[in-house]
């Protein structure tokens, strides 16, 4: 009975062949998008550098960080859609269920391709073909990979507290070196996808901006419902603060323990979206039928 739920060899087997199912219905727009960030990007800044300075000048580096976090939602939205959006179709549809893997291999396998395979393939071939651009052409400067490796050295390194004036409260400091912590948005990388995979199983057409669509719903359902809450708690903060003569009113709010454990709220906030989304696109693959 365990290896009709999970088998590793026959997972193995499937996982390679979904990988190659997926480059052929995604690799190509994957390339094109890579290529467009990176490479179109630096002809037309060069382009237009010719046509008004009269000097051939690369992209700057923030230029290039901009195409990239551009490229990466593009990818985001369309991957899981291009991968597995046509599971929906009657014929397609009903060959994937046919395929030998149990439906929690099939769903570890959409998981991994969606929220971690098709967003790390993508930054590396952004990445080294910023690189190599920047290698061949001094003028682009420092490559996107090296302007963020140095930011994410002065993040690890810095001190917070030697930055701040000393006027302002320690718990205040702990507060804002747990929100600088890039560690604190791992969760967030990899949820990105999520929603849209759950998009492409659930749409029949139209997938990635009824997801979209989806998304801005609920996002206005849940702030009016957490409006009269949160308007309740920013009413008594503010009081709390224009109150204050000096900062021991402001070193005991932040000392409260959500302010003191801030990174652990929003660890158990993507987690709990996360599981959720998790969970409905492992019963909506339960649920498939044609």
């Amino acid at each position: 009975m365990k290896n009709d739920i999970f088998n590793f060899r026959r997972f193995g087997r499937y996982f390679v062949s979904d990988i190659k199912t997926c480059y052929t219905n995604f690799g190509l727009s994957l390339i094109v998008s890579c290529l467009s960030a990176t490479l179109l990007v630096y002809a037309l800044t060069v382009f237009l550098n010719l046509m008004t300075a009269h000097a051939w000048m690369g992209p700057e580096s923030s230029t290039r960080l901009a195409a990239l976090i551009i490229m990466f939602f593009v990818i985001v939205i369309n991957g899981p859609s291009k991968c597995y959006g046509n599971i929906t179709d009657k014929q397609y549809g009903s060959f994937w269920l046919t395929l030998p893997a149990s439906r929690l291999e099939k769903f570890v396998s959409m998981v991994l391709i969606s929220a971690v395979i098709i967003p790390v393939i993508s930054l590396a071939t952004f990445l080294g073909i910023d690189a190599l651009t920047c290698w061949i052409d001094p003028t682009c400067g420092q490559s996107v990979a090296s302007s963020i490796g140095h930011v994410a050295s002065q993040i690890v390194s810095f001190d917070i507290s030697e930055a701040i004036s000393d006027e302002i409260p320690a718990e205040v400091t702990r507060f804002i070196d747990q929100l600088s912590s890039p560690w604190l948005y791992m969760d967030d990388f990899f949820g990105m996808t999520l929603p849209f995979l759950l998009g492409a199983l659930v749409f029949k057409k139209s997938k990635a901006a009824k997801t979209i669509l989806a998304l801005i719903v609920i996002s206005a359902a849940l702030s009016i419902i957490a409006t009269p809450i949160t308007a309740a708690w920013g009413k008594d903060l503010i009081a709390t603060i224009n109150m204050t003569e000096g900062t021991a009113e402001i070193s005991e709010l932040f000392n409260t323990w959500f302010f003191r454990n801030i990174a652990l709220v929003d660890a158990l906030s993507d987690t709990i979206v996360n599981i959720g989304l998790l969970t409905a696109i492992y019963f909506r693959i339960k649920t498939i039928t044609h």
